[in-house]
């Protein structure tokens, strides 16, 4: 049976490759999550924050369309990744990093049910687990985290051209009360995104794969355009990651690989250290009134300590989200902090199962970081976002969900000594020189002929 197939099956899966399929899988997967508000924008222009968005016919069958078409693609890949299994093609990537991130989302989802009682999987959980089952599956080539870099240099440049040809790229904070943080001028860059911090998270977070992807100049070049637009957002956190980006490839650079490695293992560590003791140290007024935040996101934990309030604790009618909108004067939608948003969303479980992925990802991306600097400066980057944002979201898939997810995703399940060997630049996918499937082989290993 096998061997009846095989041509077939030779000629399917060599066009479609892992690199091409999980390729295909991220770009859909930023469409989608991105195609609503970019026509919202585009569509009604940038409102006050108390001004209520109108609902956009054609934002709302744009992502609907997105989501179908990446469905369709990832459950190809899926079903490929299945085929290559069973004929004996590759490998599987990481198991224990798949089953980590698994029971990451199994634990959020447990939280929801006991939070709506519904038994229906979240659109996050969903979109997540597809894709991480696809990349565990296909293992692609160290090569395919070029491609969230080059997306993310689209998002900087398509950013860029739109604000210097149309006022919707900025948002004014006078609309709302509040004092400008801007570097240039008074308005703050958000692009076709819905805020500018969102915007900034996302910019910061694709470097490492951009530095991955290109280098020499025109990495100079590149690296100049998205500090650019960076500076621009003027998200102070997406700036303070920047600088610690920065500051620890330089240092490692400097003292060369081995100790490299290690001060950039101490510098993520530490950040996500900073990310669970600050919020305990600092009053109510610090940061921006992060502090209240916490203080009152801590107060609801301790009522659901083990699987918290549910994802939708900040972000829907529940008591903690009216408390904070009282207090705040303004919307909350997220802890403004990873430990907090975890801790009060998903409980001691989840922060506990948060925890295990982190210190498996830190593991991992230090063993690698000879090979490939990219997966451990990623680490570091959401690792100090984490300490007054929350770049990974367990309620909706926004904006930047993409390279936060995806990013993690590309780390956690690919299996870096079968495929991420391949070096920076290379079009080598593995597959493509590995002999047809299942064929015999003759006593020298040549295949023979049939």
């Amino acid at each position: 049976m096998t061997e009846r197939i095989a041509p077939f099956a030779d000629r399917a899966l060599a066009l479609a490759s892992p690199a091409r399929l999980v390729a295909s899988v991220f770009v859909l997967f930023v469409l989608a999550a991105t195609v609503s508000p970019a026509i919202t924008v585009l569509q009604q222009g940038r409102l006050a924050p108390d001004v209520p968005v109108a609902d956009s016919v054609a934002a709302g069958r744009a992502e609907l369309v997105m989501w179908l078409v990446y469905v369709l693609v990832v459950v190809c890949a899926i079903l490929v990744g299945l085929l290559r299994w069973w004929l004996g093609r590759r490998t599987a990537g990481d198991i224990v990093g798949f089953a980590l991130v698994a029971v990451l989302l199994v634990v959020a989802q447990a939280a929801r049910v006991v939070d709506t009682g519904s038994l229906t999987p979240s659109r996050p959980a969903a979109v997540v687990l597809l894709t991480a089952l696809a990349v565990w599956l296909l293992n692609p080539p160290a090569r395919v985290m070029s491609v969230l870099g080059w997306i993310g240099v689209s998002v900087a440049a398509s950013s860029l051209v739109l604000a210097a040809t149309s006022p919707i790229a900025w948002i004014d904070p006078s609309d709302w009360g509040a004092p400008t943080k801007a570097v240039y001028g008074s308005n703050l860059l958000a692009g076709f995104y819905s805020h500018e911090n969102t915007l900034g998270m996302m910019l910061v977070l694709a470097l490492p794969f951009v530095w991955h992807a290109i280098s020499g100049r025109v990495s100079a070049i590149v690296t100049a355009v998205m500090a650019l637009a960076l500076l621009l957002t003027a998200s102070r956190t997406s700036l303070i990651a920047l600088v610690a980006l920065c500051v620890a490839t330089i240092a490692a650079m400097v003292v060369g690989p081995r100790l490299g490695r290690w001060l950039m293992v101490l510098a993520t560590f530490s950040a996500f250290a900073a990310s669970v003791v600050v919020p305990r140290l600092v009053g109510d007024a610090a940061f921006s009134e992060r502090g209240t935040i916490w203080a009152l996101a801590g107060e609801a934990w301790s009522s659901a300590p083990w699987l918290g309030q549910g994802p939708y604790a900040f972000s829907r009618d529940t008591s903690l989200s009216e408390t904070l909108e009282t207090t705040m004067g303004y919307v909350i939608n997220h802890g403004h902090n990873s430990y907090i948003t975890v801790r009060t969303e998903v409980g001691f479980l989840g922060a506990a199962a948060a925890l295990a992925l982190f210190v498996h990802l830190l593991r991992k991306c230090a063993r690698q970081f000879t090979a490939d600097p990219a997966p451990l400066r990623f680490l570091l980057v959401i690792a100090v976002l984490g300490v007054l944002e929350t770049p990974v979201r367990f309620d909706t898939v926004m904006e930047q969900s993409w390279i936060a997810w995806g990013g993690i995703l590309m780390v956690a399940c690919r299996s870096f000594g079968v495929s991420g060997a391949t070096s920076r630049g290379s079009s080598l996918d593995p597959d493509e020189t590995a002999p047809p499937l299942d064929r015999p082989r003759n006593d020298a290993g040549a295949t023979a002929p049939h």
